[in-house]
């Protein structure tokens, strides 16, 4: 005998927690339950090599939410390579506008995450890849399909210097890394 469970929402018993926001330093709202689960992921290698210019990584998922009350829980995981003090950051957006990034004005870059390939022991670093994991709790509050996605820059742009998304900076033999990249987006119920 076969059973199968259909429901629109899971609430749990005691309620659905309190709170708002989807930036920094606001609480978050909780939810009920994953009403559906999206991945997206890249292999592909992009590069930069120049100042400031925030480029796709291009690594995006889609996710057309069941109900506008639904939060999505965003999860992003970057792997990037380069070399010489490369400083490398990152942000999430929804459809072209930034989530998740740091709001206080003042000296410093507003992103959501970032890492520095530093220049230590013979420049080593360049043979190996890092991953920069982010997240963010979104509120899109439609049923439309929504697009996040990844961004990247380099911040400190010296002439010749380039970075690389899922790969190290130098590919000289089997040693070296080709990696990947992934999104995952989720929809809970509120």
């Amino acid at each position: 005998m076969s059973s199968e469970l259909r429901v629109d929402k899971i609430i749990p018993t005691d309620g659905v927690s309190a709170g708002s926001g989807n930036s920094p330093g606001t609480s978050f709202v909780g939810g009920g339950g994953i009403i559906q689960v999206q991945m997206g992921a890249s292999e592909n290698s992009q590069s930069i090599s120049d100042n400031n210019s925030w480029r796709t990584t291009g690594l995006n998922v889609n996710i057309t939410p069941k109900f506008a009350t639904s939060k999505i829980l965003v999860q992003a995981f970057v792997s990037f390579g380069g070399k010489n003090n490369a400083y490398i950051q990152f942000k999430l957006q929804r459809n072209s506008t930034d989530i998740m990034v740091h709001t206080d004005s003042g000296t410093g870059a507003e992103v959501t995450g970032g890492g520095v390939i530093m220049t230590i022991d013979n420049s080593r670093m360049q043979y190996v890849t890092l991953k920069e994991a982010m997240m963010a709790f979104d509120s899109p509050n439609t049923t439309s399909t929504v697009n996040y996605s990844v961004l990247w820059r380099l911040s400190n742009w010296t002439s010749g210097q380039v970075a690389y998304t899922n790969r190290a900076y130098t590919l000289g033999d089997d040693n070296q890394m080709r990696t990947t990249s992934q999104i995952v987006a989720m929809e809970v119920s509120a």
